[in-house]
């Protein structure tokens, strides 16, 4: 046995320590022997030196093959294992050191894991009857900052339920935990869908719809969206299925930093109309998307645009197009 076979057989790293001893040993392997350096993983290299290897699991035989490496676990069960040469360890752990590898994506050891696929998710408020009450009450949720508001610039205090129909009460509802549950996603889209309708009375003509934010201060954060119900083409005594994308409103405003950075919707509908049911609908994506957006905000004298709407900054009170800005 040849002392190259020796190595093999007792371990991929073993009898080394310095990085380059480490990979001068490696670099004189040839394919053959590099076969078994990674038994069921893949190998790494940097250059065009194995540096380390690649695991979908984590066994006995993997185990062995990753002695006197410095073996780099996953932050979730089922995530990859990583064994490679100190102290190309710290690198596999840095994002930006990866393009030094081949392969060089390591995010399958990452928490969202080698299937993170974009999805959608919908938060639903009310029941889609068309303002059937049979069912029973439907209620919606405001929070109490949105309800002391109500109490204090409104003679009538609290929210009307979905369904019900009838003059001079706020509907009022708050839309929370939408955000991302595991790490490496994030919020790249969203969506209001209701059902508005059934004014009663003339002064329905000046009812209108809004998004914002509501502070647990009281205090509006961020930018807010409001329109007339007849925009959406409501007319007295009838309702609408009325859609709404946060990221590109009627009025060329854009709510998305603003959701994402609060963590929260407020929804409301003033004050003679009544609301059917109303969805929030949330879109995830993985942080490795490349994700087209032409979502940009003016600063510091430059047009900033992001790839990924959570890095987009966020201008409290900043005025969107013709919108208003609560």
């Amino acid at each position: 046995m040849s002392l190259t076979s020796r190595r093999v057989a007792r371990g991929l790293f073993v009898a080394t320590s310095a990085v380059g001893l480490a990979v001068s040993f490696f670099a004189r392997m040839s394919e053959a022997d590099a076969d078994q350096i990674c038994p069921g993983g893949q190998i790494i290299r940097s250059g065009k030196s194995i540096v380390g290897c690649l695991y979908s699991t984590w066994g006995p035989a993997e185990q062995a093959a990753c002695n006197g490496a410095v073996h780099v676990p996953p932050e979730s069960p089922e995530g990859c294992h990583i064994c490679v040469v100190a102290p190309l360890d710290a690198a596999v752990l840095d994002r930006t050191q990866w393009p030094m590898f081949t392969p060089s994506d390591f995010s399958c050891r990452l928490a969202e894991g080698p299937g993170c696929e974009p999805y959608s998710r919908a938060f639903e408020a009310g029941v889609d009857d068309d303002f059937d009450p049979g069912g029973g009450p439907e209620l919606p949720a405001p929070s109490d900052a949105l309800l002391n508001y109500i109490a204090q610039n409104y003679s009538y205090p609290g929210s009307r339920d979905f369904d019900q129909i009838g003059g001079d009460r706020w509907f009022a509802h708050t839309f929370t935990g939408f955000a991302p549950e595991r790490a490496g996603e994030y919020i790249c889209g969203a969506r209001l869908v209701t059902r508005i309708g059934h004014g009663e009375t003339d002064l329905n003509v000046n009812d209108g719809l809004a998004l914002w934010f509501l502070a647990p201060n009281g205090q509006a954060v961020g930018s807010g969206y409001w329109a007339d119900l007849a925009s959406f083409g409501i007319q007295n005594g009838s309702s609408q299925l009325v859609t709404l994308d946060l990221a590109h409103l009627p009025n060329g405003g854009n709510l998305l930093p603003d959701l994402i950075a609060n963590g929260w919707l407020d929804f409301t509908v003033q004050d003679d109309h009544a609301v059917d049911f109303a969805r929030l609908e949330i879109d995830y994506c993985c942080e490795d998307d490349l994700v087209v957006t032409d979502t940009c905000f003016e600063g510091d004298g430059a047009l900033i645009c992001s790839q990924s709407p959570s890095e987009l900054p966020v201008s409290p009170g900043e005025s969107q197009a013709d919108g208003v800005v609560f």
